[in-house]
């Protein structure tokens, strides 16, 4: 069965597609309410600018978001491609469409978009299958936006880690992180 990858505006992504993967996403983020807040009561952004999309034929089989920002890391300006919401249908997994789904957004934030890196937040038993594809784990406290102010996110208070993945030979630099917005 031929493989594809697509990449459109979130908001051009068709009714039918949304019918497939939403009640996908609910099953697989139990966790996250309908307004963005996951059980910790950290408010996630809701929705990528871009939507990825794995077809196995003419089927969606996997889809993650493309948030698009501009970074504070130690200060300087860091132009990222978050990617999140990464999902693969239960009954499609384990054919390597999720890591075909990875690449293929990492590919479009480099390339097209022309962002300095990727960045991806992940819990514990994912960051093996994101280190395999070259994504490396920062092991430092990220500032993020709330509702109510400013928060800091460190792996030992929820779990979650976030990992980058420099496009081309651009160096994450060192230094505090400050995301600007919302954890995605």
């Amino acid at each position: 069965m031929t493989t594809r990858i697509e990449v459109m505006p979130h908001n051009a992504v068709p009714a039918a597609i949304h019918a497939v993967l939403d009640p996908a996403y609910e099953r697989a983020f139990p966790q996250v309410g309908a307004d963005g807040t996951d059980d910790s009561g950290i408010e996630w952004t809701s929705a990528g600018e871009y939507m990825v999309l794995v077809w196995q034929g003419e089927q969606v089989a996997a889809a993650a978001g493309i948030i698009p920002r501009t970074i504070l890391v130690d200060g300087a300006s860091v132009y990222v491609g978050g990617i999140g919401s990464v999902l693969t249908l239960p009954q499609l997994r384990g054919q390597g469409l999720g890591k075909a789904l990875v690449r293929g957004a990492y590919d479009y934030l480099c390339e097209t978009l022309g962002c300095d890196t990727g960045m991806l937040f992940c819990l514990d038993a994912l960051v093996p299958f994101y280190a395999s594809m070259g994504w490396q784990l920062l092991d430092r406290p990220l500032t993020y936006q709330q509702s109510d102010g400013s928060h800091t996110l460190r792996k030992n208070n929820t779990g979650d880690h976030y990992m980058v993945l420099p496009c081309g030979d651009y160096a994450f630099p060192d230094g505090d992180v400050d995301i600007q917005g919302k954890v995605w």
